[in-house]
Formats: structure tokens, C-alpha cells, sequence
């Protein structure tokens, strides 16, 4: 019987662990959801691209892009004149052949 005892006193302990840790896990989203309210936005930031922010110098640069792939020039030197990095060099190149792809379709 004592062992009993023993064992229903250290499940009541748990449970009431359980429930104070399921509480504090409560308050915890809580202040995670007005956290999140106060910023407003994932990146608060605002790092990054802006979506359809096509300024006038990311233009230019990209058109500088278009002539320099279209006399030929090695892809280390592109990158160094317009001072961009290889990821800036694959997406342009990716819009370049998506534009050319577009042209020839409609040819």
C-alpha cells in the first residue's frame, strides 16, 4: 500500500507540473501573437527585393546586363562591372532566356 501511496502522490505532482508547463506554453503563444501584431510583418526590416519596384538604376543595370551578354563578354567580367554577385547573374540571365524564349515564340 505505501508503494501506492507513493506512486499516486508522484503522478499528482506531474499532472500538476503538466498543467503549471501547459500554462506557461499559453502565455508563452500569447506574447508571441502580440509581438507579431506590434511588428506587423515578417521581415520588419524590409530587407530583400521590393516586388514590382522596378527603379530606374536595377533597369539600367539590367540593360547593361543585356548588352554585355549580347557582345559575348565572360560571365566573371559582367559580374564585375555591374558589381553583382552570381545569384544577381542567374536571375538575369534566367529573365534574359525567358525574354528570348518569348521573342522566338512570337516570330
Amino acid at each position: 500500500m505505501d508503494e501506492l501511496a507513493k506512486e499516486k502522490a508522484l503522478n499528482e505532482e506531474l499532472r500538476k507540473q503538466i498543467q503549471e508547463l501547459q500554462r506557461q506554453l499559453e502565455e508563452a503563444q500569447i506574447k508571441i501573437g502580440e509581438l507579431k501584431a506590434i511588428i506587423g510583418r515578417h521581415n520588419a526590416r524590409g530587407a530583400g527585393r521590393k516586388v514590382g519596384s522596378a527603379n530606374s538604376s536595377r533597369l539600367e543595370r539590367y540593360a547593361k546586363f543585356v548588352s554585355l551578354v549580347e557582345k559575348r563578354a565572360p560571365k566573371e567580367d559582367i559580374m564585375d562591372i555591374l558589381g553583382i554577385s552570381l545569384s544577381t547573374y542567374k536571375r538575369y540571365m534566367k529573365i534574359y532566356q525567358e525574354q528570348l524564349n518569348e521573342e522566338e515564340s512570337i516570330n
